[in-house]
Order: C-alpha cells, then structure tokens, then sequence
C-alpha cells in the first residue's frame, strides 16, 4: 500500500490531462471522418456503442480539463465505469466484424488503435485521478474555482444526458429484441407486423421517453443544482413532452417524399393530420401505417363497394370516378386472386389510391406500364391501420371538363400509337386499343397469345398452343400434349407415364390413358381389383376380376352361368354351384340326384304343408285344398272341392 501511495504523488496529473485532452481532440475529429458508405439495416448495438463512443470523447475531454486543478472522486468512479463498458463494447464490436470479413482498411484501424488505447488510458487516468483524492490530505487540494464548477456541471450534465438517452434507447429496443429471439423469421414479421406490435412499440416508447427524461433531471438536480434541473424540467415539458403528447394522440404532421398525391400534395410540402376521427369517407385523404412505412392514400370504395379500373378509369359501383384529379395510364385492374376484372371491398377495409401510379420499386411499376395491367388488391387497406386524416392543406380540385366537340365524357382526345384503334366508352377515359374491347376492357395479349374464347363463354388472353376452334383449354398436365381436333375440340393426349404404368386404351376403346402394368389386357386398361380377386387376362373374353380368397363362412363357388367364380355361403353351395337364398320358411336342400332346392319348413296362418300332385315336392296350400296329404288345385268356378277316403279329391257341382 505504501508503494502505491509513493507511486500515486510521483504522477503528475497535469501530464496526463495534457495528453487526454490531445487524445479525445483526435479521437472526436476520426468520429467524424466516416467515409459516405452504403445504407444498411438499422442496429441497436451499432447505435449504443456509437453513443457510448461519443460520451467516452467527450468525457475524457471535460475529464482531462477538470483534472488539471485537482483529482476527482465521483468523476473518477464515472471514468473507471465508462472505460470498462467501452472495452466490453469493443470486444463485442470487434467480434461482430471478425464475423463479417471486408478489404483492410487503413483509417479504420487507426481510429481502432487509438480507440483502444484511449480506453486503457481514461481507465489509468480515472484510477490515478481517485488514488490522488484519497491518499493527498485535504489542505493540499486546492479549493474549486468557477471554471472548474462550470465544467463539473457540464459534465455531469453530460452524464445525465448519456444516461437518460441510454435507458430510453435499451427500453425502445426491448420490443425488437425480443422479436429477434422468439419469432425464427423475424423479416417475413416486420413485412407484415400485427397490431399488438405498434401497440406495444407505441407504450414502450412512452416508457422510455419519460424514464429517460426522469433519470436526466434526477441526476441534474443531485450534481448540478436544482436551477439547471427546473430548466431541464421546463424543456421536457415544452418543447418535447407536450408536442410529443400532441403529436402522438392529437394532431402530427409529415413531409409529402413522393408525386403519388399530386395535385392535392405536392412532393416536399409538409401537411398536417388529425387522429382523433379515423373513420374514412370518400373524397378524404388518409395516413396509412403499412410495413413498408406510413403512406398517404385517397379514399375512394368502402365496404361492399365494388371497385374496377378499366383503360385508366376507376369505377366504383358500375360509375365512373369523375371528381377526382388522377391519371393511371390506361392500365386495366385484375383481381388475381379471383382471376376477375373487380374488386369488393370487405369488411373492415377501404379502398385508397394515390393519383398516379407510382410505386417503391421502380421494375414493378414499369412493368405495371408496359403490360397496362394491375393488381387491384394492392390498394386495399384495414381501417384499423388509418393513422390520421389530413387537414392541412385541403385542396378541392376537380378535373376540368374538355367541351370540343371531339371531347369524349368531358375528357380531350388522345393520339394513338400506329396499329391501335382510337375508342371513347359510354363512361370514362378514352383509351387506345388494339383488340376489340372486351366488356369495356382492352386487353392486349402478351406474346404468344391471343384472344379466345374462355370455359366461360368470355373473350380471354389464351396462348395460341391451348386454342382449338376459337377456344381456350386448360394447359394439359405433366406427360401429356395438347391435340386439336377440328371436330371433337381439343383434349390432352399422353405421351409419358409414370414408373409402373403404361400407355393404354381406357373403356371406350379410343382415349389413351395411363394404366397399372397389371390390369392392361389386349391394348385395354381394366379398373382395378377388388381386395381378394386377382386380375386375369383372357385372349377370346378380354380382362376380369377372379376370385382368390372369400370372407370367412364363404367359399369359392361358380355362379349362375357356372363359369364365372363368385364367393358364396357354404350352406347354398351344390355340386359346386353357388345358389340363391331361400325364401322365409324354406331351407336349402341338395339332392344328388334333383339338385339342389328349397324345401318348404313352414307355411303362413291359414296353410297347411302338403305334396305336389307328383307326391315328390313340398308346397303350402289352403286348408280346403288339401287332401290325403297332397294339395290340388282349387275348383272352377260354381264347383266345390270333396275330398273322399275313397275316391280321393274331386270337384263336384252344387
């Protein structure tokens, strides 16, 4: 310890204020040397650490300053913290580029270098600076002059600041940590956020936002003064709470970055917009929160409206859109979805576009202009999502109305290219087409196809391959080639079959199909067997199913034409051959020399059981009928039935 103390008072703190002052001035000028790189995704780390980078050089320069009077002790506890964290940083950052190699750069390792070396400097200085407090008696320390307070409550100030901004950034930054963690595909999440999210960003900000300003003026008002803390309370609560508050909950505004609204905003004019009322109607312009960013939208369809774009018109419920400014190019609107020329807007959902078509990605929209074909479900929002209406500035501008005499719905006239046809609708735009307009709508088929008629009966872009009679097929599946048939149509023909399978006539004897190896007979294909029949082929009767195995309590026995195999109960098989059931009150009998038959066992109520006239058979015949044991036929009319012991059965006229 007593070296220590020797080794302290041999330090001279001026020396290394000097040079710390001489470190941080080259360190703040390289902070600000970044050369113009390219953008990238936003970081927090990065934005931490460039932070934490930033307070470190100016407290090492106030540091330096403050020192070159007397040591310091909270200061100097500061210092030590403040390098500490700064060499964790580093470590981090250094393994993070470690992991994404580039080119050496000179001027990143300098500033790298030097960095470094100003970390283990301000920690040796911070250390010294304490040791000089504790162990140099009182009445050597000379007492604090102004230069020195102001700069003491710059620096602390600056601490507070450092601080305050710190928490506010971790508590913000908490939501996309844990987003990173716990959702795998954290990018497919921010392209299509949920609600909760913007909930939970918007509370979490707040959080942030009054903590951090609440640490700031804590710390201001314990090591600056209670002065300097009102000022500070002062601004938070005029110049960034209230508006904040306001701009939050009340009234916002923005800046128009685009020409997607014009004439009623003007790309680089800032416009304001109320969120208290989020209801929209048409005619209204609408802020839209979307993952892309917040956009601004003119309404035009509500729920249930039925939206179309034809040659450039909007058409909302069957009539044109007329008092709207807008000019989308003569492109035509697809619902691919429902492969359908229209749009209805579903619950909870409204129709906005901007008045012309302008999109982010510069290939899609001139895509979107070469084909004259957009997708209308890219203009639909969720009411949930309005972010504010505008109210500044309002524009009402109509479009103004052509009355030559070769105006067409109020619209002038336009030149067509060479090969189009000049056409005026009943309602709407004149446009240029080519074809003959389908429904109102000029489709201009890409290469390699042309217009026919669809399974529906409507005029469609088909390719030429799929057109038989003027009518477009269904593209055939994997194996086959489309025919045509100038009588028949057209039909898909196979040309390849899976493993295992063969190319086959099907039932009717002329459609190819593909057929199992196993059930093709004579050029034929046979259905499939049933569990327990084997499929056989025979060359004069052609395929059949035979069978091999019957259920239990069944046999195999032949059928009715005693040539095909059936399976049938063990009590109706005779000689071999499968028989019917028997009737109720009968039983299955098989003679060797009759055959087989059923016997009567039982006859209904007022029947008895008798002979046949052969004496052989057994029947069921009327009481009156029977007699001797044998059943006779009933009497001609106007006769009655005798039976004798005798003479036996007679009938005998009354």
């Amino acid at each position: 310890m007593k070296f220590i103390k020797e080794t302290i008072k041999k330090i001279d703190l001026k020396t290394l204020s000097i040079t710390g002052i001489i470190l941080s001035i080259g360190l703040l000028i390289l902070f600000f040397w970044q050369p113009s790189g390219s953008e990238k995704e936003f970081d927090w780390i990065d934005t931490v650490y460039s932070l934490l980078a930033l307070f470190f050089i100016i407290f090492l320069f106030l540091f330096s300053i403050l020192n070159l009077y007397k040591p310091r002790k909270s200061l100097s506890i500061v210092g030590i913290v403040l390098a500490i964290l700064n060499l964790v940083f580093f470590v981090i950052e250094s393994f993070r580029g470690y992991s994404q190699p580039s080119l050496f750069n000179v001027r990143d390792f300098i500033v790298c270098a030097l960095y470094l070396i100003s970390i283990f400097y301000l920690g040796f200085f911070a250390i010294v600076s304490l040791f000089k407090f504790i162990y140099e008696p009182a009445e050597a320390q000379k007492p604090e002059n102004k230069i020195e307070k102001i700069i003491k409550k710059i620096l602390w100030t600056l601490v507070a600041l450092f601080l305050g901004i710190s928490i506010s950034l971790i508590i913000q930054a908490s939501l996309d940590l844990y987003v990173h963690l716990a959702i795998p595909d954290y990018l497919s999440f921010y392209k299509n956020s949920p609600q909760w999210y913007f909930q939970w960003r918007t509370i979490l900000y707040w959080v942030g936002f009054i903590l951090g300003w609440s640490v700031i003026i804590f710390i201001i008002y314990k090591k600056v003064g209670i002065l300097v803390a009102k000022v500070f309370f002062i601004i938070f609560l005029l110049l960034t709470f209230f508006p904040l508050f306001l701009r939050t909950f009340f009234v916002d505004y923005s800046i128009m970055t685009n020409e997607g609204l014009k004439p009623y905003l003007n790309k680089g004019e800032y416009f304001a917009f109320q969120k208290l009322n989020k209801n929209p109607q048409k005619g209204e312009i609408v802020i839209i929160k979307t993952p892309r960013g917040n956009i601004v939208s003119l309404v035009i369809g509500l729920e249930g409206d039925k939206i179309e774009l034809k040659n450039g018109t909007f058409f909302v419920n069957g009539e044109a859109l007329e008092n709207v400014v807008y000019d989308f190019d003569q492109v035509s609107g697809i619902n691919s979805f429902s492969q359908q020329y229209f749009v209805v807007v579903p619950k909870g959902y409204f129709y906005g576009i901007p008045t012309s078509l302008i999109f982010e990605e510069k290939e899609h929209e001139k895509k979107v202009k070469e084909t004259k074909t957009l997708e209308l479900s890219i203009y639909l929002y969720e009411k949930g999502n309005i972010i504010g209406k505008l109210i500044f500035p309002k524009r009402k501008i109509l479009p103004e109305k052509y009355t030559g005499s070769d105006s067409c719905n109020g619209y002038p006239p336009i030149s067509c290219p060479e090969g189009s046809k000049y056409y005026c609708p009943p309602k709407g735009k004149p446009f240029c087409c080519k074809e003959e307009p389908i429904e109102g709508f000029c489709i201009e088929c890409p290469p390699g196809e042309r217009i026919a008629l669809g399974a529906d009966q409507k005029k469609m872009c088909c390719k030429e391959e799929l057109i038989c009679n003027n009518i477009c097929y269904s593209e055939c599946r994997e194996g086959e080639i489309f025919k045509c048939n100038p009588l028949k149509g057209g039909y898909c023909e196979i040309t390849k079959c899976p493993p295992n399978e063969v190319l086959a006539l099907a039932s009717d004897g002329k459609t190819k199909i593909c057929c199992k190896r196993g059930y093709v007979c004579k050029g034929i294909c046979y259905s499939e067997c049933p569990s327990g029949q084997s499929f056989k082929c025979d060359p004069i009767e052609g395929g059949y199913c035979e069978i091999t195995q019957c259920p239990l309590g069944e046999v195999i026995a032949l059928g009715a034409d005693k040539k095909t195999k059936t399976c049938c109960e063990k009590e109706y098989v005779c000689e071999g051959i499968c028989y019917s059931k028997c009737p109720k009150g009968q039983i299955f009998k098989c003679d060797p020399e009759r055959g087989a038959y059923c016997e009567i066992t039982e006859c209904p109520e007022g029947e008895v059981l008798g002979l046949t006239s052969d004496k052989k058979t057994k029947i069921c015949c009327k009481k009156e009928y029977f007699c001797q044991g044998i059943c006779w036929a009933p009497c001609p009319s106007g006769q009655v039935f005798k039976c004798d012991p005798e003479r036996g059965a007679y009938c005998e006229v009354r």
